[in-house]
């Protein structure tokens, strides 16, 4: 399984070097709600959807990839997914081999609905940064994550559906 999401995560990396795809959206934010992580996904009606955290490793690294990984049915509504918690319903948990979130590790949130999610990395101490109804977000490829307000990144994630 982990081989798998290896290659996975690797083909969703490689993905944006083709000529003929869409590119990916900013539709996967980091909030938090009293101490816990929380994944936002903005999902598409009708799109099978994922949420995964995974320890960002150099790609020359040997390790396998460790993560935690969430799927299900998109329904067009926001998702907000505690990390590691249990699954939304309907949604199951994929992969598990990441259990909690350690200081001075780099992570990546990355999700997919219809279309593939930039991703937000982040460590801890990025947690201390996020207020009540802001998420951390990536809005374009190669820019460091920004604290916005959840209403403002929900309302663009949107017209990516």
């Amino acid at each position: 399984m982990r081989r798998l999401l290896t290659t996975f995560v690797g083909a969703i990396l490689l993905w944006p070097l083709s000529a003929c795809t869409p590119p990916h959206e900013p539709i996967v934010a980091l909030a938090v709600r009293g101490d816990r992580p929380i994944g936002v996904l903005v999902t598409c009606a009708g799109s099978f959807s994922s949420l995964s955290v995974y320890e960002d490793r150099p790609a020359s690294s040997d390790a396998s990839l460790v993560a935690w990984t969430v799927d299900g049915d998109g329904t067009g509504e926001v998702l907000e997914v505690e990390l590691f918690g249990p699954p939304p319903l309907g949604w199951q948990v994929r992969e598990d081999a990441l259990t909690e979130l350690r200081a001075g590790v780099q992570y990546s949130l990355w999700g997919a609905s219809r279309r593939y999610a930039i991703s937000v990395d982040f460590t801890t101490a990025d947690l201390a940064r996020i207020g009540p109804d802001q998420v951390l977000v990536a809005e374009h490829y190669h820019e460091a994550a920004q604290v916005k307000s959840q209403d403002s990144f929900v309302d663009k994630a949107r017209d990516a559906c």
